[in-house]
C-alpha cells in the first residue's frame, strides 16, 4: 500500500497526506526501477490494493495491472470495461480461478471474460478445466 499518513518529523515531507503519498509513491517507483535495472527480463505486475493504485508512474514501470480482486465473469467484464478506457487492454489483468462450474459452456464464459486482457489462470484449476482452457486459448 502507498501510505498517506506519517507522523514522523525526520522524513522529507510535510504533514500533508498528498505530500506523504507522493514521497511514498516515489519510493515505490524506486523499488521497481532498481529491480528492473538488476533483472531486465523480469515481468512486473501491479497488484496494489486489487489494482486500485494505478497512475502513469505505475503504468510505466509494470507490464500488467491486476484490475480486480473479484473473479466472477461479470465483475471481470465490468473491471475490464472501466480499466481499458484509460489503460492499454493488454495491461488489464483478470484472474480465472477454480470455481465450481456447472458446465463447460459456463466455464468457457468465465474463461473468455478473463481473456479480454491479460488473463491469469490460477494454478489450482482442475485438470479437465485446464485442458479446456488450452483448447479455448488455441481458438
Amino acid at each position: 500500500m502507498i501510505v498517506d499518513k506519517c507522523i514522523r518529523s525526520n522524513h522529507l515531507h510535510t504533514s500533508s497526506s498528498a505530500d506523504v503519498a507522493y514521497h511514498a509513491a516515489r519510493g515505490y517507483y524506486q523499488v521497481y526501477d532498481t529491480l528492473r535495472a538488476e533483472n531486465p527480463e523480469l515481468l512486473f505486475e501491479n497488484c496494489v490494493n486489487g489494482g486500485h493504485t494505478v497512475d502513469y508512474g505505475i503504468v510505466r514501470r509494470t507490464h500488467y495491472i491486476s484490475i480486480t480482486d473479484v473473479y466472477d465473469p461479470v465483475s471481470n467484464r465490468q473491471a475490464f470495461y472501466d480499466a481499458s478506457y484509460a489503460l492499454p487492454p493488454s495491461m488489464c489483468e483478470c484472474y480465472v480461478e477454480n470455481r465450481p462450474s456447472p458446465s463447460i459452456p459456463s466455464f468457457r464464459y468465465m474463461l473468455r471474460s478473463g481473456m479480454m486482457g491479460w488473463c491469469t489462470i490460477m494454478m489450482d484449476m482442475r485438470n479437465g478445466l485446464r485442458s479446456s482452457a488450452r483448447r479455448q486459448n488455441a481458438i
